[in-house]
């Protein structure tokens, strides 16, 4: 079976955020200080109140009664002081095909307080009856310090009942430019 990564821009690939969108007074950047995958990640200054976040921009197309795994790579960076621990949780919105809103499953809290390490956050759930996309969300349910930030990357939804290893699909042009530089 074909693996379908359903995310737009998944790992960042374009060098810019601009297939999700922040929220609750999060801001987010491109950044090229850290990847888990590619060149480059997502960075989230976290708002200094509970409940921002950033979610993938455009509705995944899903579905009901299908099952979808989600999963999101976090960490906190490499700072002196060390970063604070950042809380990070997944949630999926399901909506029918005019937006109104199904259900939501969240992901248990993640804890990222290592920073020498990518944790990945994640769930299998299954489509409910009446759903036709899902809205995926990476949450800090806590405030965030001053300053302070996480990191994301390799984002990923697919029709499957696990989460499977990170995958992105490269455009028919960048897999041309790697094949030429191959044979060159």
């Amino acid at each position: 079976m074909t693996r379908i990564n359903l995310v737009t821009d998944p790992s960042l690939m374009s060098g810019s955020t601009y297939a999700y969108s922040a929220y609750g007074g999060a801001e987010i950047s491109f950044t090229l200080e850290y990847a888990f995958y590619g060149s480059g990640a997502m960075k989230v200054v976290k708002a200094s109140t509970r409940n921002s976040g950033v979610r993938v921009a455009s509705p995944i197309p899903v579905t009901a009664g299908l099952p979808y795994a989600f999963s999101v790579y976090a960490r906190i960076p490499v700072t002196i002081p060390k970063a604070p621990t950042s809380i990070v949780q997944l949630e999926i919105t399901w909506t029918n095909s005019v937006g109104t809103v199904i259900s939501q499953n969240t992901s248990a809290l993640l804890e990222a307080d290592d920073d020498t390490t990518w944790y990945r956050v994640g769930g299998v759930w299954t489509a409910p009856l009446g759903a036709t996309q899902a809205r995926m969300s990476v949450s800090f349910p806590e405030e965030g310090a001053s300053s302070s930030y996480t990191l994301l990357d390799a984002f990923m939804a697919e029709q499957s009942n696990h989460i499977g290893g990170f995958f992105q699909q490269l455009p028919v042009g960048k897999k041309m430019e790697i094949v030429n530089k191959a044979l060159s």
